[in-house]
């Protein structure tokens, strides 16, 4: 049975070793920006990190999930995500994005997909 621990259809090796980075931001535009950086530092960079961009209840998010990236990484990513204020996620959306994460990297190493609300989602 799914959980918030456990996606349905979740392998066993992405909920053992995970890292969740979440920030919030009140305006769109320093998202965006810091969107872009994060997205551009983990393309970059040989990890497994996916980084997305939301609005939860109105308040724009930036998460960076997967797994634990090395210190370097790790530093950089902080100092980017530095612009927003920490955010705790419901554990429901944090299951989510993992799925999402594990869907993603079945279709291949990059995807990007622009969602708006109200507009369905495909993979």
């Amino acid at each position: 049975m799914p959980t918030p621990e456990r996606p349905q259809g979740e392998p066993l090796k992405e909920q053992e070793n995970r890292y969740l980075a979440a920030v919030r931001f009140e305006q769109e535009a320093v998202a965006r920006e810091t969107f872009f950086k994060a997205q551009d530092i983990v393309f970059k960079s040989d990890c497994e990190l996916s980084v997305y961009r939301f609005q939860l209840r109105g308040v724009y998010h930036v998460a960076v999930i997967g797994d634990p990236p090395p210190s370097e990484l790790q530093d950089q990513l902080k100092s980017i995500l530095s612009s927003g204020i920490e955010a705790d996620l419901p554990e429901q959306l944090k299951a989510y994005l993992f799925q999402r994460r594990v869907q993603a990297k079945r279709v291949g190493p990059w995807v990007e997909g622009h969602y708006r609300p109200g507009r369905p989602r495909s993979f």
